[in-house]
């Protein structure tokens, strides 16, 4: 008979955490699990509908009544649709199942100030409360990075908190092409530590540095992400013409988007493993960020990173990538990495973990 499990995706938004569980939930029904996700919200990805998982959505949306939904009716429904064993993404699930915790949330292990300053208070508090819960009462503690293990493994006091499975990164399915010189691009949010101003500076300072027809492409909640940039800043930019909003777009376009790249911008200080950098070197675009949180760990020894908050280094690094051979050097390195980190591979990789250390 199979093990059903259930996957506790209660908080999880548009964004990674949904890309994340797409993939294991697809990989667990290869490998003959049954999947129900429990989900308060409808979510984009596909993976986990068409590999066969069933879909529950409870009204718990937003961090209060997802909480007291975990403490109230959770148990109840998870016995209800017959689960052998819970995942649950970043939270811990109050539960007599076995039950395994994927980690890919790394502000709960951060001083209290800087989660406060990312997330508020309350999910500051809230977002700790459950990380260290889970990190304790699990039976199986899966991290996506080395360097967020690291940073949990400081917060418990132990180094035996789990272990690390890079969740990978789909890589491209068409054939390289040309970039387009000068095109940069940057996949985010409004969240704070984007840190989208530093983005936006750093390309306006790469196009000053006599390069006019630069263009930058800002992937992402485009009311978000002005939102969350200085008032001077954004009025400044609402007219130029260099700036393209392209909102959301599809998995199929993001990839045609960054193979037609000259570089990435990733000034994001709290990746726990930044996945859209690994992508953009598989599609041979280069990477252009601060040497903070898991970049290194992600991108590899082969991409120069610029001192955390240095704009002017930001800016020689994207110069230094119009000397023409280096660059075609740091991009076949940048997609032989990529290649380490196959998505299916690696989804197969936690399934298999998953149904061992739950089973």
């Amino acid at each position: 008979m199979s093990m059903h499990i259930a996957i506790d995706a209660l908080n999880l938004a548009q964004g990674g955490g949904v890309v994340v569980m797409d993939r294991i939930a697809g990989a667990l029904e290869r490998r003959g699990a049954k999947v129900t996700v429990v989900t308060s919200r409808t979510l984009p990805g596909k993976g986990a509908a068409q590999a066969g998982a069933r879909l529950v959505h409870p009204r718990a949306a937003g961090i209060l009544r997802s909480q007291i939904f975990r403490a109230t009716k959770l148990p109840d429904l998870l016995a209800d649709v017959g689960a052998d064993a819970v995942l649950s993404l970043n939270y811990h699930t109050p539960t007599d199942l076995p039950q395994a915790t994927f980690h890919m949330n790394l502000i709960p292990f951060i001083p209290w100030s800087e989660r406060v300053r990312a997330v508020g208070a309350l999910r500051a508090f809230a977002q700790r409360r459950a990380a260290v819960r889970a990190m304790t009462r699990s039976r199986l503690n899966l991290f996506e990075s080395r360097y967020l293990h690291d940073r949990a493994a400081d917060v418990a006091g132990s180094a035996e908190v789990g272990e690390v499975y890079p969740i990978g990164v789909d890589l491209p399915t068409r054939p390289p092409v040309e970039p387009v010189p000068g095109r940069l691009i940057t996949v985010t949010s409004g969240a704070r530590h984007k840190r989208n101003a530093l983005g936006i500076e750093a390309f306006r300072r790469y196009r000053d540095a006599g390069r006019p027809h630069a263009t930058l492409d800002l992937v992402g909640n485009a009311a978000d992400i002005r939102a969350s940039l200085p008032e001077g800043l954004r009025a400044a930019i609402e007219t130029d013409p260099a700036i393209r909003w392209t909102g959301y777009v599809s998995p199929a376009a993001l990839e045609e988007m960054l193979a037609l790249s000259w570089a990435m911008l990733a000034p994001s200080a709290l990746e726990s493993f930044f996945m859209v950098a690994v992508e953009a070197m598989a599609a041979g675009c280069a990477v252009a960020g601060f040497d903070v949180a898991a970049m290194r760990e992600s991108v590899g020894p082969s991409v120069p990173l610029a001192r955390d908050g240095d704009i002017d280094g930001l800016v020689a690094r994207l110069v230094a990538l119009d000397d023409a051979p280096r660059r075609a050097a740091e991009v076949e390195a940048g997609r032989l990495w990529a290649r380490t980190f196959d998505a299916r591979s690696c989804a197969d990789r936690i399934a298999a973990r998953l149904i061992e250390g739950l089973s």
